[in-house]
């Protein structure tokens, strides 16, 4: 829900900047209040809805930049004449629907609530995507504006269903067949004539839109036009007064991708509604709405096996009642609305008792720090280099700058040691948010000051004069505020001293306890692993066992077994519970201790406190029950004074314990590699079965620990949803169920473990503050979800989530502190790519060069230590392993806000632009002043209508990335993309050779041979380089000497040859290439070749291989083959020229995607026993079905994945999942038929 506001501020007509106005619900908002909007001339996005707005401004149209347009829920019948000026509009919303159950799921449009369109309003709106809901009443010709609309991809219409309405719609729906993803029609009854409601004439259609994916009917319609049996995208399907029969439930069953069906009032005509075997296999919502005729419901054994909700309201009871509930093995819940007949629910319920689902039936009546390197260190390096400026703007104000400079260099050391700390009194932290704010001022002032530094002195006399005169007030201005900074650094100096701001106390001394600032001081985050009781767990059976069968299995070596996974995940747990299984027990183990290791390390308290557990205090209990030591010469003199020994007499003690015993040891919580090969110098291999067993939360402690190949690592999941629900409704009420007792408590209970996102700790403590509260009420448990951030700060309950997320922030070293920080300007969920971000932390400043690394590859490192230490969720991993995309946790990301606010981070994020990313927009040119951007290091404007660039971006001297292009991706994993060729840019001579910092330069058109190739041969740092050539034959020489110039820095190379011309679209004089770029790692080339170059098979680094329209033969397989760590080879259309191919054995040895696109002859592929050995994926698409077929996929053996794309072929579909189902990894097989999927085995 979002929130209204009760009274217009006094300043919103001043508000003229705004891009976004949101009055949702605001019913203060009257027509008077909205005059003043249309003085927002940057105004992108306009919501009235749910508000008592009657009447759109007359002057509306001036809104030239309006994108979005709301008027849903409104008493707004028509747009003013000067809405046709809204060019730019892309989404017309408008319409009542009434919600009438809980859920939303059955809504009804209002009849008389549709926006009236007249002529000549649509016309000019050619960015439309959606237009919902509008009414043609007088002017049939707006069906002809609307037919204009090449980019709508939403429509919902209301006419009369007469035919000088007709005709025009049905060209319309011809003319958007291809656009269209979404359609609603409604048909006006007029009155007296019922034929005018009917819905026949879309039988008529010639071009239907066969991708729509959401289409709603109301109107008669006898039988259903024959084109509907080809929506095989359709995936909701609405219909209403449409009174069809028996025939048109068998249709609608064949919709292979139907996930939902609402049959509304008189929808359907029959007595008899019987769901045929074998009908709607992927359906998940069905609603039946009070059919005027229905006298029996019947679902047949197989029929819409998928189904999880049914929801039903009848007129009256069905007199043959409802029967085959029981076939729907996945249904979970049954709901009713409207006027609830009783005694149908009773059968109901009656019936589902015995159910194996246990579905629910219920009735619905109408119902967001430390200062960081990023920023001071940042300035310093400023100050620095302001220093060495000679100029007379200087000289004047030298002095304040070297007192600042020198100043801000002891506070940043001072801050430096106050982040080892975690914890700080409210002193400390006051004074470092002082410095951080003069840290901040002083930036802004240099950057101001730099900026007239850099001011050019090429201009004339007069010019120059002026350029004097606006300097001197520049320094005036400037020393002024040099003086009030100083001023301010020399006070915060002497408040430190004056108020005892001291490192001593703020800091804490190795090994003693880190303090909290609640009442809880002396909170351990593991005392719930370490004392839960059996019976309060849920979901560790499963993993338990899978751990106990690992750790029985007879092998004498000593076995390591590293337990890996984000904080408060039940790692501890799992560990203790392995060991005290009664399998475990039973077994010849001696001892099974568990030591703590933690964040604060210390190995010689470590060792003393395991020999007092291990040696000391079984002997002494030994001792005083008479029964003699088994320790042998280790008596208790021998252990006096122990506190007093070296690191290296408890190791030999240690080692002496355990080297004649079989035992198992856990190792709780290690956070260094360090800190694990300092403790096994203690554990002994003795040869008699011994196991350990560690927890951590980072995959690389992981890795070392795991070094053999008999050791194992287990990555600890996430809870189920249903295991979270258990456990959550466990603490709360003392029973173990997968719902709430409470119904109303149910949706709140979804939102709060949607924030604990399967993390049992946050589970179990948020629950038992939910069982604290008296009141179990929705609305107490939503204040608690709705301010989570603000209990986990402040709620001692809480306490035990928040120390134990904020540890893994703590643990971070001083440089990833403030990138990790950087993520919580992210909402929740919000999948985080890798590319983007890493950019912009560079752009941000929190990046510093370091020697013999990029900046880039620094950032990257970065990004991968945050998923090392399970501080990120991956959701996107690619072929080679990378992680490609990822989230923040719920509630780690409210750790972070609420340290960004307490640290007024997000103050840091306003810096000069350094990162522009325009991607995915209809920009179609950039503003001609782009060059005064001197600090911008990132320009992303792929996809986007942007072909050149201003001649003033020759001034970008500080760019690193210009990325452009528009990739249109053909599968759903994103492996098949397709560049369109006429989305390059075209850059004018003189622009790139500027920009010696460019390290991607990505997709460049050259053409009409342009000096631009001789340019990019001067960029010494260009790592990434993608060419689309028109008129490569004058072009190649050039070309040639750049590649030849860059063989050292090039890591991604492409080239496109996109002549039509066939004698000249040849990449053949590649072979001449003097220096090749013998680095790269990633290649792709398109155009024809008839010989692979000499030296691709030099390419020992390529990971990635594309080709397309190549035309190659079976020896450059042949070559392709030996490449030692190719991991991804695709071949698109045209590339491969013969019609057989074969992989031979020891070819490709690395391989783990195979891409083969449409190749035009192929007529038989197969792999040899021992080619392509570790392929994981492979990706098909035919024009045709292969003469002698696809063979030797058995020897595939980690074959996990094959993909069929584009126009499926089912019958090399059918045969590939029979040959794969005796494979011994079981890969699946499916089919993406332009992301629509479906899964054969």
């Amino acid at each position: 829900m979002r929130p209204s506001i009760d009274q217009i501020p006094f300043f919103f007509a001043q508000l003229r900047l705004l891009r976004v106005l949101d009055m949702q619900g605001s019913l203060c908002l009257t027509n008077k209040n909205l005059v003043c909007i249309c003085r927002f001339f940057q105004l992108k996005y306009l919501s009235l809805r749910n508000t008592s707005v009657s009447i759109l401004p007359r002057l509306i149209g001036n809104l030239d930049h309006l994108e979005t347009l709301d008027i849903r829920e409104t008493p707004i019948k028509k747009l003013p004449s000067s809405a046709a000026n809204l060019t730019c509009l892309k989404h017309l919303f408008a319409g009542y629907k009434t919600q009438l159950t809980r859920t939303a799921s059955v809504k009804f449009l209002r009849p008389a609530s549709g926006l009236e369109m007249s002529h000549g309003m649509v016309k000019n709106m050619a960015s439309l995507h959606s237009l919902v809901h509008v009414e043609i009443k007088e002017h049939p010709s707006v069906f002809q504006e609307i037919g204009l609309l090449q980019n709508l991809r939403k429509l919902g219409v209301l006419f009369y269903g007469v035919e000088v309405y007709w005709k025009p719609f049905l060209e319309l729906l011809s003319n958007l067949s291809g656009s269209l993803r979404s359609l609603s029609i409604d048909i006006f009854e007029a009155q007296g004539n019922s034929s005018c409601s009917s819905l026949e004439m879309l039988s008529s259609l010639v071009s239907p839109p066969i991708f729509i994916t959401s289409f709603s009917l109301t109107g008669k319609l006898d039988s259903l036009p024959p084109w509907i049996a080809s929506l095989r995208n359709v995936s909701r399907l609405t219909l209403r007064n449409s009174q069809l029969h028996a025939d048109a439930i068998q249709v609608l069953g064949g919709l292979q991708n139907l996930l939902c069906l609402k049959l509304y009032h008189k929808s359907y005509d029959d007595d008899h509604l019987v769901f045929p075997q074998g009908k709607f296999p992927r359906v998940k919502l069905l609603i039946i709405d009070n059919l005027m005729n229905l006298e029996k419901l019947h679902f047949k054994e197989g029929s819409v096996p998928n189904l999880e909700r049914l929801t039903l309201s009848f007129l009256r009871e069905p007199k043959d009642g409802i029967s085959g509930l029981n076939n729907f093995l996945k249904l979970r819940e049954a709901e009713f609305f409207g006027n609830i007949i009783s005694s149908v629910v009773n059968k109901v319920v009656s019936c589902v008792k015995e159910h194996q689902n246990n579905p629910r039936v219920v009735g619905d009546k109408w119902n967001i720090v430390t200062v960081y390197k990023g920023a001071v260190r940042s300035l310093l390096c400023k100050l620095g280099r302001l220093l060495t400026e000679e100029t007379w703007l200087v000289q004047g104000v030298h002095g304040e700058i070297q007192y600042i400079k020198d100043e801000l260099e002891c506070m940043n050391a001072f801050l430096h040691n106050l982040t080892i700390s975690e914890i700080h009194d409210d002193q400390v932290r006051i004074w470092m948010k002082q410095v951080r704010e003069i840290a901040y001022d002083s930036e802004d002032c240099i950057d101001e000051f730099t900026h007239n530094l850099g001011e050019s002195s090429e201009m004339g006399f007069f010019r120059g004069i002026i350029s004097i005169l606006r300097k001197i007030a520049c320094r005036h201005r400037i020393a002024v505020q040099l003086q009030e900074l100083k001023a301010r650094a020399q006070d915060v100096g002497e408040r430190r001293s004056r108020y005892g701001v001291e490192l001593s106390n703020a800091t804490h001394q190795e090994g003693r306890p880190r303090l909290m600032r609640h009442t809880s001081l002396h909170l351990d985050p593991q005392l719930h692993a370490l004392f839960a009781e059996e019976a309060q767990l849920v979901g560790i059976d499963d993993p338990r066992d899978e751990l106990v069968g690992w750790l029985m299995e007879e092998d004498p070596r000593l076995r390591v077994l590293a337990i890996v996974g984000f904080g408060g995940l039940g790692k501890t747990t799992l560990a203790r519970m392995v060991c005290r299984s009664p399998v475990v027990k039973s077994a010849d183990f001696q001892c099974c201790p568990l030591f703590i290791v933690s964040q604060i390390f210390n190995i010689r308290t470590l060792f003393q406190h395991m020999v007092r557990e291990l040696i000391q205090e079984p002997h002494k209990a030994m001792a005083i029950a008479g029964t003699g030591s088994k320790y042998g010469l280790i008596s208790e003199d021998y252990l006096e004074g122990m506190e007093r020994w070296e690191v290296t007499v408890l190791t030999k003690n240690l080692r002496r314990y355990f080297q004649d015993k079989r035992f198992i040891v856990i190792l709780d919580d290690i956070w260094t590699v360090s800190a694990w090969e300092s403790i096994k110098c203690a554990i002994p291999d003795n040869f008699k079965g011994s196991r350990i067993i560690v927890t951590t939360r980072n995959a690389d402690v992981a890795n070392t620990c795991c070094s053999h190949p008999q050791d194992r690592i287990y990555n600890i999941q996430r809870l189920s949803d249903t295991t979270s629900r258990e456990l959550f409704f466990k603490k709360i009420f003392g029973f173990v169920d997968n719902k709430s007792p409470n119904d109303e408590l149910e949706e709140v209970s979804n939102s709060i473990l949607k924030k604990c996102g399967g993390l049992p700790l946050a589970i179990v403590n948020i629950g038992s503050l939910l069982a604290s509260k008296k009141n179990r009420t929705k609305e107490e448990w939503q204040k608690v979800c709705n301010n989570l951030g603000s209990e986990l700060e402040n709620n001692p309950t809480l306490e035990g989530v928040k120390q134990v997320l904020t540890l893994s922030y703590n643990d971070l070293p001083y440089h990833l502190k403030a990138c990790f920080l950087y993520l919580s300007i992210f909402p929740e969920n919000y999948v985080i790519k890798r590319g983007p971000l890493v950019r912009r932390w560079i752009a941000e400043g929190f990046i510093s060069q370091r020697h013999g690394q990029s900046m880039e590859q620094l950032a990257e490192s970065y990004f991968d230590e945050f998923v090392t230490r399970s501080m990120v969720q991956p959701v996107r991993t690619d072929w080679t392993g990378k992680v490609r995309s990822c989230r923040v946790h719920d509630l780690m990301l409210d750790v972070i806000v609420s340290r960004s606010i307490e640290e007024n981070f997000a103050s840091f994020l306003c810096d000069n632009l350094k990162y522009l990313s325009l991607r995915n927009t209809n920009t179609p040119k950039l503003p001609q002043l782009l060059g005064n951007l001197k600090h911008l290091e990132t320009l992303d404007i792929r996809a986007t209508l942007i072909k050149k660039l201003p001649s003033s971006a020759g001034n970008l001297s500080c760019l690193k990335h210009l990325l452009v292009g528009h990739k249109v991706q053909l599968t759903r994993t994103a492996s098949v993309k397709y560049l369109r060729p006429e989305s390059g840019l075209e850059v004018t001579t003189g622009v790139v050779k500027n920009m010696k910092a460019l390290q991607s330069l990505v997709h460049i058109v050259v053409k009409d041979n342009s000096p631009v190739l001789q340019e990019i041969g001067l960029l010494q740092h260009l790592r990434k380089l993608n060419v689309l050539f028109r008129g490569a034959e004058q072009n190649w020489k050039a070309f040639l000497e750049s590649l030849s110039k860059l063989p050292g820095s090039l890591r991604s190379l492409s080239i496109h040859i996109l002549d039509e011309k066939e004698h000249s679209s040849s990449l053949d004089n590649l072979t001449f290439v003097e220096s090749p770029p013998l680095f790269v790692t990633s290649f792709s080339l398109m155009g024809k070749l008839q010989f692979l170059p000499p030296w691709i098979s030099s390419l020992r680094n390529v990971s990635r291989l594309t080709l397309r329209s190549t035309g190659l033969h079976a020896d450059a397989i042949g070559v392709l083959g030996d490449l030692p760590n190719l991991l991804c080879l695709k071949l698109y259309h045209k590339s491969y020229a013969d019609d057989c191919i074969i992989f031979r054995r020891g070819k490709f040895a690395k391989l783990k995607l195979l891409i083969i696109d449409n190749l035009e002859r192929i007529e038989k592929v197969q792999f040899e026993a021992g080619s392509v050995s570790n392929l994981e994926r492979l990706t098909l698409s035919f024009l045709r079905e292969p003469k002698h077929g696809i063979s030797g996929l058995e020897n595939l053996t980690k074959l996990k994945e094959i993909e069929f794309f584009g126009d499926i072929i089912l019958s090399v579909v059918t045969k590939v999942a029979s040959c794969v189902k005796t494979h011994p990894n079981h890969p699946r097989v499916i089919g993406d038929k332009w992301n629509i999927v479906t899964e054969y085995a």
